[in-house]
């Protein structure tokens, strides 16, 4: 059932192509190992966007490209504590935001010229490990 890592995390959602302003549902899924240690049980909305910059310097041009985060909320599922390798399943609701309230949410002319993406939108669930790395998914949803 494993492969390499401490677990395996899954994530379970009403729907991958939901509208701002919409709740999306869902159930996270996760089944360690072995026993660990955590910080908690987290699930997380995610709109990222990757920024290019172009400059040129000493006659040569140079783009510079990264991923910025303009929107984040997060709810814990699940205290601190030990979790174990019985399996465990958190439900939860987690409301978008109104497309008015995450810049350049509809991409556009504009933002193509000045280098700047469309937001990608995740879900994200995952037992945060102190010291070690964490047991996650991550999904990618259609946001419109």
């Amino acid at each position: 059932m494993f492969g390499f890592g401490k677990g395996k995390v899954e994530l379970a959602l009403n729907s991958t192509n939901p509208a701002f302003g919409e709740i999306i549902t869902g159930t996270a899924s996760m089944q360690l190992k072995s026993q660990q240690q955590a910080r908690g049980f987290i699930v997380q909305l995610l709109a990222e966007r990757s920024v290019t910059r172009s400059e040129y310097r000493n006659g040569k041009h140079y783009n510079d490209t990264h991923t910025e985060t303009v929107y984040q909320s997060e709810q814990q599922l699940g205290g601190e504590g030990p979790y174990g390798t019985q399996p465990y399943q958190f439900q939860f609701q987690m409301k978008l935001p109104q497309q008015s309230e995450i810049p350049g949410a509809s991409g556009g002319f504009w933002n193509a010229l000045s280098g700047v993406g469309k937001p990608n939108w995740y879900v994200v669930a995952k037992l945060d490990i102190p010291n070690g790395m964490d047991v996650s998914k991550k999904l990618k949803i259609s946001v419109h």
